[in-house]
């Protein structure tokens, strides 16, 4: 009796230690699979109502300090488009188009950099 208590137990401890491998696993992959977009406010201000617009998304950064860095995560099933992006810097409005986005682009990372002078865009894939 005592020998199929231990032998339940340590089948139970079993199965909840594989489904918490498995949950990790599924959020380290859902992490590293869903493309997301990077804000890097390199200027000497203050960046205030950041948004991004993708083809069927908005993304909404607020209050981005000098030196700060904001990420946003979005679906990859997005119609073809671009990334368009809308901030103030000192108080004034800045707007640019930059990089293209296109329907499953599993993995991938949109890099916006801001300093004193412009505003640039890196695209990455990630598989």
């Amino acid at each position: 009796m005592a020998q199929n208590i231990k032998r339940w137990a340590l089948i139970a401890a079993l199965a909840l230690g594989l489904i918490a491998c498995a949950c990790a696993l599924a959020f380290i992959l859902l992490c590293g699979l869903t493309p997301s977009v990077m804000v890097y406010n390199q200027s000497q201000w203050p960046l205030s109502h950041i948004r991004v617009e993708l083809p069927a998304k908005t993304l909404h950064f607020e209050n981005l300090a000098p030196g700060e860095e904001a990420r946003a995560f979005y679906d990859a099933n997005q119609p073809k488009g671009s990334y368009r992006i809308k901030l103030h810097r000192n108080n004034l409005p800045l707007a640019t188009d930059c990089g293209y986005i296109t329907s499953g682009e599993w993995g991938k990372r949109v890099h916006i950099v801001v300093n004193d002078t412009r505003v640039s865009c890196r695209e990455q894939l990630h598989y």
